[in-house]
């Protein structure tokens, strides 16, 4: 990863904003049950990683996260 690190919460923010959730991320969210985690909403985590903070992330590894924790442990 390049760019700036980001702290988990500032992470948790961008992503619950990116998915437009109803309440704030805690972090131990499985994303099979975000309703709005689907293809489109990987595509746009990787644009948004890659805009905010410069990381390019491998579409393998994202596919490989079960929880948004998985997530943040990629970019944090």
């Amino acid at each position: 990863m390049t760019g700036r690190q980001m702290t988990r919460d500032e992470f948790l923010v961008a992503l619950g904003e990116l998915l437009e959730t109803d309440s704030p991320l805690i972090g131990s969210e499985e994303l099979t049950g975000l309703g709005s985690w689907d293809s489109v909403a990987v595509i746009s985590f990787i644009g948004m990683v890659d805009d905010k903070w410069g990381a390019t992330l491998a579409p393998t590894k994202i596919r490989a996260c079960k929880t948004v924790d998985d997530l943040a442990a990629l970019v944090t």
